[in-house]
């Protein structure tokens, strides 16, 4: 059965108008993305419109068109071009090849943190999105795991590496020194409602300048803890 394939997503693959004659075109679909991006990076996502990256390209909002639909077709552009990163090879062990694309994927988004506020659409159809998912599916190949565990795997993966990018975003965005929290339900919080919170507060924890890869690395440490668990139990069986 024939499947009817969105024309920008068929122009990521390389497909292109049948018959087409003449010489190259100045623009393609890959100059757009990279456009669009150099916006987002340097003014976010809102700053982001086909009139703007027309003018960034120098060409008309018309021309654009002929690649890109409207705003959701310049999203699925940018989200291809901008997922590079991820390495040529993974370790063997399944356990290794998850921390290594878990690493690359955060890498990824906080150089791009654009990227958690582009809507999900769907699954991956276009060829570098699809380079991720067959990287990890490959890395879960051989943990004997059955496929509907291996899809939630990797669910609960990129749900944990995207929460951790989108919580430690926020917080360089809000600029809030390290002991500025922990001074400020000091001095507000009442000591019997909040008895639990103030203990803590006063082992200085919250005191000092956290590492957020140390804190990744011990997070995504414990949730391949309990995957290994199912994986020996799979393999026991």
């Amino acid at each position: 059965m024939d499947v009817e394939v969105p024309r920008t997503i068929g122009l990521l693959w390389g497909r292109d108008e049948p018959g087409r004659r003449g010489p190259k075109r100045s623009l393609d679909v890959v100059r757009i993305g990279e456009a669009a991006i150099r916006i987002a990076d340097k003014d976010g996502l809102g700053a982001v419109s086909m009139k703007r990256v027309a003018a960034e390209l120098g060409v008309s909002t018309m021309a654009l068109y002929r690649y890109v639909e409207g705003k959701d077709d310049l999203f699925v552009v940018m989200l291809e071009v901008g997922s590079g990163g991820l390495r040529e090879k993974f370790s063997t062990d399944w356990r290794a090849a998850m921390e290594e694309w878990c690493r690359d994927y955060r890498a990824l988004l906080f150089a791009h943190p654009w990227v958690l506020q582009v809507p999900l659409a769907g699954p991956p159809a276009t060829p570098r999105q699809l380079d991720w998912m067959e990287a990890a599916v490959l890395g879960l190949e051989d943990s004997g795991l059955t496929v509907p565990e291996r899809m939630q795997v990797l669910l609960q993966l990129n749900a944990y590496v995207r929460g951790d990018a989108a919580l430690n975003l926020s917080l360089v965005d809000a600029g809030m020194s390290p002991d500025g929290w922990p001074r400020l339900i000091r001095e507000l919080a009442d000591p019997e409602r909040y008895a639990a919170v103030l203990r803590v507060l006063e082992t200085g924890e919250f005191d000092k300048e956290d590492d957020p890869m140390e804190q990744f690395e011990f997070g995504l440490a414990r949730i391949l803890d309990g995957i290994e668990l199912l994986v020996e139990s799979r393999r026991k069986g």
